[in-house]
């Protein structure tokens, strides 16, 4: 049947070599780059949605006479 490879490809020279390997032994190209920035990126979108959820009152007396 089909066997699970514990083997990836490197994008940058193309050899095979382990998945849990951080970087390629032929090339040294680093395979988990990124995963810092995209974390980032997520949490500053979700600080700017929360800002923009929070309401703000520039006239509280204009408010009172609403009610």
């Amino acid at each position: 049947m089909f066997e699970k490879s514990n083997l990836k490809n490197c994008k940058s020279c193309g050899h095979d070599f382990a998945k849990k390997a951080n970087e390629c032994p032929h090339c040294g190209q680093n395979m988990r780059k990124g995963l810092l920035l995209k974390l980032s990126i997520g949490i500053g979108a979700l600080a700017v949605l929360c800002t923009f959820a929070i309401p703000v009152y520039n006239n509280p007396i204009k408010d009172r006479h609403s009610i």
